[in-house]
């Protein structure tokens, strides 16, 4: 706000302040007023001049430019830094995944190696079972055929017995 409608806003001595239209008409007032340009000191040597300012305000922004400058760099060296650890990581950790999938993998192939060895044997030891089982059951039908033929053989003999002791009695009875 311009320097005469800063006055013209200020408070009576006594009063509460403008109101809304007496701030509206400064502010008007100081929109038609030209701006007043700043008094130069003769006693001064260097006169304040615009040229001057705008090279110190280019200075100030050069060196803001400097400094964000440096502040993104180190922001991406420290991004960069922090890609690189991750990588590395990222790369140890896929090693040790590697190195765990590899060995739980050859313990699994031992695993079956030892399964398919032991189940190798099973089958020898249940064919070998199962020959056992058939010569004792042929052995058994063998016994059995015999003993079969021995009762026939004992049992014509007993009816052969009793015929021969039935012919030599009148009545048949054996006494």
């Amino acid at each position: 706000m311009r320097p005469a409608a800063r006055k013209v806003l200020e408070p009576a001595a006594g009063g509460e302040g403008p109101g809304r239209e007496e701030v509206e008409e400064a502010e008007g007032q100081a929109a038609e007023r030209p701006p007043e340009a700043p008094e130069e000191d003769p006693d001064r040597q260097v006169p304040r001049t615009r040229p001057r300012a705008r090279r110190e305000a280019g200075e100030m922004i050069a060196r803001a430019k400097a400094e964000a400058v440096e502040i993104v760099v180190g922001a991406s060296d420290k991004a960069d830094r922090t890609k690189a650890e991750a990588l590395e990581h990222s790369a140890k950790v896929r090693a040790e995944a590697d190195r765990i999938l590899d060995a739980a993998s050859a313990e699994a192939e031992a695993r079956l190696q030892r399964a398919e060895e032991e189940i190798a044997r099973m089958r020898k030891e249940a064919e070998a079972w199962m020959r056992a089982l058939r010569i004792d059951t042929n052995a058994i039908w063998g016994e059995r055929r015999d003993l079969l033929e021995d009762l026939r053989a004992i049992a014509a003999r007993l009816q052969e017995a009793a015929s021969r002791a039935g012919a030599g009695s009148p009545d048949g009875s054996s006494r």
